[in-house]
């Protein structure tokens, strides 16, 4: 959502601040509040840009502004959506020009570069007036976007409810279905939506409702009534017919005017309902129902003596049973194991079917083995059960992931990505190991301590205190250049440094991962700048989140830095991880499409943990894979899964890269396999400067 403030922010670009210090002055004397920033070069002002949202921008045609008009505007539209600029002229200037040289007007210059207006800049008066009515409809745009958010927010949560609802509901324009929920479907018994929308509405009454339907629909289409009950015979499409409670009302569905109907359910249908009654399954809600406690039970989580937890129970071989059942049969196992699961979790506080193949549970246990206890438990009833459908007998493999409720202050979106973490980690344990992971809460000191380093992050992140870190990358066979894997770091309340995935988990925290990221990718790229302008044939490992990964606009604004900076764009290496590139595959996909465009390069991280971890990779174009360091720290017990996936990963011609490396009896083992890159504290640890000696490896 978009700030709504009364304080304009205001950027100038001049290189002389005194010529516009009595503008600044008479817009406050008119009442209207400002805050200047004054941009001398770009660098200024792409800092400028990253650090806040600003409001309008004045520029002048001052001769010595170090950034052109097209520059300028062009770094606004990657930035922001909506950053108008004003352009002050000289009138000397002008008519100086004009009288020696037919010039164009310099409004409608300004106009057609992309300006919003354009005044003489002596002209306090109507400068002021031109940005009270620019800021005006600035906030109103905002105001309009922030509405349409809204709208889109409510029409989604609408959409969820129509898919959730035990009712069956459809919307009919002139007699056709343009929408049926999953229920409605069901009820007639069609496979899908795309049938249905080819059935006429008068096709689905039974015979004995056909004139009271007809007569029902013509009263209802003179007008005079909101909606119209009355008992339907319905007819399914295999010719079969139940009655229902039938409710008719107007209704607007993506831009029509269109009529809404709503089968109730009742016993009549011969269906039976979505909702399971309360006294038989008390336990099970609907996914807005269970956001709804869940949130109840962290705010008064500090008010009880219960210890809650968060289960998140994951099916993972979802896809198997898919394709060896079929879509008909594959719903019905879905529903049977929503079932089953809930049957499982009576006693519990909350159960719902979250997503897909997810489901989440609100337990509670004093201590951590006890939750692990349950959850096993748990896991052993559905890996016992065998679900028959169509004569088949199958079977579900699961992944739990627990974590404790302990703090009033967590949001929902951490816990529940905590919960979902323990299951991923779950599902990537050895086989012979219960995939259940519990998540260890953090006890009351460590999390003080925490919440100081959080203070601290967002202290550095606000006044650009962060500082950076260089950790050399060491090819193990001949390769040339030299490879750096940037980190960032902040100084803590004792002046402790703390860097690297630290300082990623407080910026995911925060809520700022997006922000930190955008900071790395400008700060890392300058300073690969200058040490490349010193004869350095660098690149540099980048890591990024699935924040930045899901936001369509980060690779123009990629392009435009790597522009600005004069750098080869493969001197850039982004590193996403593999549980982000399993969870959101289609969105990095297309990142790394774009990344391709742009010739930049692409490394997957922490590589190897999943059951399955080549699948994903198949589908991905990365240049390097970084395994994860599990292998180093245990390498004995992983020795021979770690020299397959090796071998899987050279056939596919992956550049391999293994981190951690902390003695020089490992190099030897890894040179054999043949890794391609080693890193680690052995080599060297990060450090302030990009300093290592790579000519000394080489020889």
């Amino acid at each position: 959502m978009e700030k709504m403030h009364n304080t304009l922010e205001l950027l100038l670009l001049d290189q002389s601040d005194q010529q516009l210090e009595a503008l600044i002055a008479s817009i406050r004397d008119s009442g209207q509040a400002v805050h200047t920033h004054f941009i001398l070069d770009l660098e200024d002002l792409e800092e400028a840009l990253e650090r806040q949202q600003w409001d309008l921008c004045c520029a002048t045609t001052h001769p010595e502004n170090s950034i052109d008009r097209a520059t300028l505007l062009a770094l606004f539209r990657t930035h922001t959506d909506d950053l108008p600029a004003v352009l002050l002229y000289s009138s000397a200037d002008q008519s100086e020009t004009s009288s020696t040289t037919p010039q164009t007007d310099p409004i409608d210059q300004a106009l057609t570069d992309g300006f919003v207006d354009a005044a003489p800049v002596e002209q306090h008066g109507r400068i002021g007036k031109i940005l009270k009515r620019e800021f005006s409809n600035l906030q109103a745009r905002r105001m309009n976007r922030n509405a349409e958010s809204k709208l889109g927010e409510s029409e989604q949560r609408c959409q969820l409810l129509l898919q959730s609802s035990g009712d069956g509901i459809a919307y009919i324009h002139e007699g056709m279905h343009i929408y049926a929920n999953e229920k409605y479907i069901s009820l007639f018994k069609y496979s899908s939506l795309e049938e249905l929308e080819a059935t006429p509405i008068m096709d689905l009454v039974g015979r004995d409702s056909r004139d009271m339907f007809k007569k029902q629909l013509k009263s209802f289409n003179a007008g005079g009534q909101d909606s119209i009950d009355f008992p339907l015979s319905a007819k399914r499409e295999d010719g079969s017919e139940f009655v229902s409670p039938v409710t008719l009302s107007p209704a607007n569905y993506d831009g029509e005017s269109c009529l809404q109907i709503i089968l109730r359910s009742s016993s009549n249908s011969g269906e039976q309902t979505d909702e399971t009654p309360a006294d038989e399954h008390g336990s099970k809600r609907s996914r807005r129902e269970f956001l709804k406690q869940l949130n109840q039970t962290i705010n008064s989580v500090n008010d009880t003596d219960q210890s809650p937890a968060l289960a998140y129970l994951s099916i993972e071989n979802m896809d198997e049973l898919l394709e060896s059942t079929g879509l008909i049969a594959y719903e019905q196992l879905h529903d049977e194991i929503t079932e089953f699961i809930s049957r499982q979790v009576l006693d519990e506080t909350c159960f719902c079917h979250f997503k897909d193949s997810t489901y989440t549970v609100l337990t509670h246990g004093p201590n951590k083995d006890e939750l692990h206890q349950w959850a096993e438990k748990l896991w052993n009833q559905i890996n016992d059960h065998h679900f028959e459908i169509d004569g088949k007998n199958l079977h579900v493999r699961s992944a739990i992931g627990v974590t404790r409720i302990t703090d009033s202050n967590e949001s929902i979106e951490t816990l529940i990505q905590c919960a979902e973490q323990a299951a991923y980690t779950a599902n990537a344990q050895e086989d012979g190991d219960t995939p259940v992971v519990v998540h260890e809460a953090v006890e009351t000191a460590d999390r003080s301590d925490s919440l100081a380093q959080l203070d601290d992050f967002k202290d550095a992140m606000t006044h650009q205190a962060l500082f950076l870190m260089y950790e050399p990358v060491i090819g193990l066979r001949g390769i040339g250049g030299e490879l750096y894997q940037l980190h960032s770091g902040i100084l803590d309340g004792e002046g402790k440094e703390i860097y690297g995935e630290s300082v990623q988990l407080l910026a995911e925290e925060a809520g700022w991962r997006a922000k930190f990221d955008r900071w790395n990718i400008l700060n890392g790229i300058k300073s690969l700048s200058a040490h490349i302008s010193n004869g350095h044939e660098t690149a540099l490992f980048i890591s990024l989140s699935h924040h930045s990964i899901c936001d369509e606009s980060l690779i123009p604004w990629i392009g435009v830095a790597l522009k600005a900076a004069a750098i080869p764009n493969d001197s850039i290496i982004f590193q996403l991880t593999e549980n982000d590139s399993a969870t959101y595959l289609k969105q990095v996909q297309v990142f790394l499409e774009g990344i391709k465009k742009i010739n930049c390069r692409a490394a997957i991280s922490n590589f190897g943990v999943s059951r399955d971890p080549l699948r994903t990779l198949k589908h991905l174009d990365a240049d390097y894979v970084i395994m994860d360091r599990m292998f180093t720290d245990d390498f004995e017990p992983n020795k021979e899964n770690f020299g397959e996936l090796v071998g899987a990963l050279q056939a596919e011609g992956k550049l391999i890269m293994v981190p951690g490396i902390d003695s020089p009896g490992f190099v030897s083992k890894l040179w054999q396999l043949g890794i391609n890159y080693i890193q680690g504290p052995y080599l060297q640890e990060p450090s302030s400067k990009m300093d290592y000696e790579f000519d000394l490896e080489a020889g």
